[in-house]
């Protein structure tokens, strides 16, 4: 019988982190469930008890995005310390505007986690939208652009981020556009979220592979990259 995400105890196999992030998102991620109700998730299966999942079709379970969340930390972490925002902001706007899906594309055309319009990818030299970390670059750097120019009002910052900064000047404020309204408070409510999430259990094999875990276990300790596994 299935067990859910929340009752059973999920282990991820890491067996190289560089792979694991290449694997996320070339949708070569294995799954299987052990008699004892523990998910195992690894990039290379050694079991023939694995099946493949495929992370690239719409509609993600909420661990299959908390995946993707793991696999881009570094480069959210990077990029907060570049430009001084704090990563669960970034972290928030990749939320609400991708679902951490490198790949979507808009009806308006913004491309990637981010969602970067071509010109605006253009403006700030990011070549391939559609790359995890150009696109985390280019669309932190933007976002710093804004917190600058609009006086480290995040509010405004968000709502020119969404409509254009160019709309938050005519207006002298947010935009009167209902879906930019939704934008800022959705953004906000990932935030606090993203500020309040707890961390996971790490500990290594006796083959020095990364394990993680959703449960504590006296062997198990927090691990350094926020990260909540419920």
């Amino acid at each position: 019988m299935p067990f859910p995400y929340r009752s059973a105890l999920i282990t991820i196999l890491i067996l190289t982190v560089g792979d694991f992030k290449t694997s996320v998102y070339s949708s070569e991620i294995y799954q299987f469930i052990d008699p004892s109700g523990t998910i195992h998730f690894t990039n290379v299966p050694t079991d023939p008890r694995y099946k493949r999942r495929n992370l690239q079709r719409k509609g993600l379970s909420h661990f299959e995005r908390q995946l993707r969340e793991f696999a881009l930390e570094a480069f959210i972490n990077r990029e907060s310390k570049n430009y001084e925002i704090d990563p669960a902001l970034i972290k928030a706007v990749i939320r609400v505007e991708s679902n951490f899906d490198s790949n979507a594309v808009s009806s308006a055309g913004a491309e990637g986690l981010m969602q970067l319009m071509p010109e605006t990818a253009a403006s700030l030299e990011v070549s391939y939208s559609f790359d995890p970390e150009e696109n985390i670059e280019g669309g932190t750097r933007y976002l710093r652009y804004l917190l600058d120019r609009f006086d480290q009002d995040l509010q405004l910052s968000l709502a020119a981020y969404n409509a254009g900064p160019e709309r938050v000047i005519k207006y002298g404020g947010v935009p009167p556009f209902p879906e930019t309204k939704r934008y800022i408070s959705k953004v906000m409510h990932f935030y606090e979220r993203y500020l309040l999430q707890k961390k996971p259990y790490q500990t290594r094999d006796s083959d020095g592979d990364i394990l993680l875990s959703n449960r504590p276990k006296s062997k198990f300790q927090n691990f350094s990259n926020p990260k909540n596994f419920d």
